[in-house]
């Protein structure tokens, strides 16, 4: 594993994958998860982020993250670049994500019918998203088009078939939203 480059993606068997760099930041994802549910952070009365402390965390890892990912090759060997860049890049995804978090629920809180069904939805979207979205990437390689128009495309088709196959899942038992 120390060997590889981590921003790759590494083949450990036929469909097992994984990309070296997100192995802690998928360990601490967990424990924080438990961590949420348990203390009920995500309930109406739950625990609410503060958006003074993550949108500056946020920011900082950000911007540290990039400068090492650019300039920490040239003043450390090749091991302690990935073991540094890959907690960074750890610190860098926690601290998005809950300053993100923290915007959202000051700014954003509130809900309308268009929200609440993409909410009712999200668990079945969440299921199929991967394969549904790179089946559009994959019918987009294809076509002749910039980049970008592709990656804007990508993004708003894998949302709309995602979306339309999520709520045809959500007949299934197993994906019925509890009332």
């Amino acid at each position: 594993m120390w060997g590889v480059n981590n921003d790759n993606w590494s083949k450990v068997w036929p469909i097992f994958v994984y990309q070296p760099t997100r192995i802690s930041l998928y360990v601490i994802y967990f424990f924080a998860g438990v961590y949420a549910w348990r203390k009920q952070w995500f309930t109406e009365k739950g625990f609410k982020l503060d958006a003074t402390v993550w949108i500056p965390a946020f920011i900082f890892t950000g911007v540290f993250y990039t400068g090492y990912t650019f300039f920490g090759r040239l003043t450390t060997s090749p091991t302690s670049f990935m073991v540094v860049k890959s907690a960074l890049h750890s610190l860098f995804a926690m601290s998005s994500v809950f300053g993100l978090l923290a915007l959202f629920q000051s700014k954003l809180d509130y809900t309308n019918g268009f929200l609440k069904a993409v909410s009712d939805n999200s668990y079945t979207m969440y299921y199929a998203h991967m394969g549904l979205v790179m089946l559009v990437v994959w019918a987009l390689m294809g076509i002749s088009l910039p980049v970008y128009v592709k990656y804007l495309l990508a993004c708003i088709l894998g949302l709309v078939i995602t979306y339309i196959v999520g709520r045809l899942l959500m007949f299934l038992p197993f994906f019925a939203v509890k009332k």
